[in-house]
């Protein structure tokens, strides 16, 4: 197989999977038969074709190097998620399907979170999440040959651990991520014990975090949903405040019709939002599944940052290179962060002082809970990936994750928590290279470079490169270096103001 065929077909291959997740998501079809889809791209998902693109990698110009990364970053993905496909479908199909029973009444899974979110009362809370957790263990079996399929599939490339493999493909030194994630988490211990004590009082009520309290990780997951900032943060206003907010930055809320947004949520879907390139530039689309307040704001922007990402890049680009690399991630980061912006706040949601000041506060704290579990995600995955699904390694991951978050960590998500090719790498780089970006806006366009049409400009040339070159080298370009201290730094001095 040559290389063009290989970005043609995984240009096709992926935007078929898009396209199947839109239609999942959306009700118009109740389940995905991934195995079917991949036999249509055999030859993409052989050896041969990653063998092919390593081949391109080694022989191209300096230049071409990250295109050419791209490429084989394409073909190990494809591979990775050919293999796994019946296994990825057992685990779609848990979610859609699965019901956890408590005290006698069935519960859907996907409606957890939701109950999870906004039940005040810890003991109601508490038999939710211990009969939600204890559901898991019928999903062990088939997350645990997910993790041997990885690591047959680095053997049968010829790298010494699937680690090596993922940092090959994507340029990225995994095992030197993890260790700065590790060194991120003790930089910020302290002053996350304070400030995340501070958001369960204002949040959830007198809880106090462990070892001595006795903070349990759905105490996390109520904070999380911000319910007291509601009135602020109002359901009717949602698709105004971001399309206000994106023409005011110099951007078209749709793309000029390449992005669609489906926030009419009929209930079952996922709290969350999904961003779906079905055709990078062409047509981006977002199911936003709600879960009210300045949670479905934050999943909002964010998903919008991707879209538009996704919608500013190049044609000029080959199909993979429009796909690659950590800008999505970062635009992404870039839009929900500004709801850690006091004066974005108070211009856009027209917050007072005081209100924006405090919306600011628990939005970064949010936020800094969301990089630091990352970062413990990492250091995990790193043994993990090591040892393969040893059942021994619960308690490990129950420790790394309790202590980084200060709450008693539900050890049955062991394996559960694992994304596919090691996304929480991707997620903390996003963080990063946000940070570098925002920093780059105030030179550019000023303080309130959220609200100054040079903004649009500006975002339109960072993202035209899609994943033509690395975050690192982006970062350089923009007078920085991407920090996963920097990131977390920065939420602390918000949300200690």
């Amino acid at each position: 197989m040559d290389l063009s065929t290989v970005r043609q077909q995984g240009d096709s291959l992926f935007s078929s999977l898009a396209s199947a997740e839109l239609d999942l998501l959306t009700g118009r079809r109740s389940v995905v038969d991934l195995p079917s889809i991949f036999h249509r791209f055999r030859d993409l998902t052989s050896l041969e074709s990653f063998f092919c693109a390593q081949e391109a990698l080694g022989s191209a110009p300096e230049e071409e190097k990250e295109a050419a990364r791209a490429a084989l970053d394409l073909t190990a993905s494809a591979l990775e998620s050919a293999r796994s496909a019946s296994l990825d479908a057992e685990r779609l199909s848990f979610g859609a399907r699965a019901q956890v029973l408590v005290q006698g009444s069935p519960i859907p899974w996907r409606e957890v979170p939701r109950r999870l979110s906004v039940e005040p009362a810890r003991e109601i809370r508490a038999p939710i999440a211990r009969a939600a957790d204890a559901a898991l263990s019928r999903l062990d079996s088939v997350l645990s040959r997910r993790i041997e399929v990885c690591l047959r599939l680095a053997s049968d490339l010829r790298f010494p651990t699937y680690l090596a493999l993922r940092s090959a493909v994507s340029g990225v030194d995994l095992t030197a991520l993890a260790l700065e994630a590790e060194k991120t988490l003790k930089e910020t211990e302290d002053a996350w014990r304070d400030l995340f004590e501070f958001g369960l009082r204002r949040m959830v009520g007198l809880v106090s975090l462990r070892p001595r309290g006795d903070a349990a990780e759905h105490d996390l997951v109520r904070f999380a949903r911000l319910e007291p900032l509601d009135d602020l943060f109002r359901a009717g206003r949602l698709l105004s405040t971001a399309q206000g907010a994106l023409e005011a930055m110099g951007l078209s809320a749709d793309a000029s019709g390449r992005i669609s947004v489906d926030a009419d949520d009929p209930g079952g879907r996922p709290a969350g939002a999904a961003t779906l390139a079905i055709d990078v530039p062409g047509e981006i689309a977002i199911v936003l599944g709600r879960l009210g307040g300045a949670h479905d704001y934050s999943q909002l922007f964010h998903a919008l940052g991707r879209a538009h990402f996704f919608a500013m890049v190049s044609r000029e680009h080959s199909p993979e290179v429009r796909r690659a690399g950590d800008g999505a991630g970062s635009f992404g980061a870039l839009f929900d962060q500004l709801l850690v912006d006091t004066a974005f706040l108070q211009r856009t949601l027209d917050a007072d002082p005081k209100e924006a000041v405090e919306a600011a506060r628990l939005n970064a704290i949010e936020r800094l809970a969301r990089l630091r579990h990352l970062c413990a995600s990492l250091v995990y995955q790193r043994t993990l990936y090591a040892e393969g699904a040893n059942e021994e390694l619960r308690g490990l991951y129950r420790e790394l994750h309790g202590k980084a978050l200060g709450v008693d960590w539900p050890l049955e998500r062991w394996l559960h928590d694992v994304e596919p090719r090691v996304g929480c790498a991707a997620r903390l780089r996003a963080f990063a290279l946000a940070e570098v970006t925002r920093r780059a806006l105030l030179e550019e366009a000023d303080e309130d470079w959220w609200r100054n049409p040079r903004t649009g400009a500006f975002l339109k040339r960072l993202a035209s490169r899609g994943g033509a070159a690395s975050a690192e080298s982006v970062a350089k370009g923009l007078g920085g270096v991407l920090s996963l201290s920097g990131a977390a730094q920065r939420l602390v001095a918000v949300a200690a103001r």
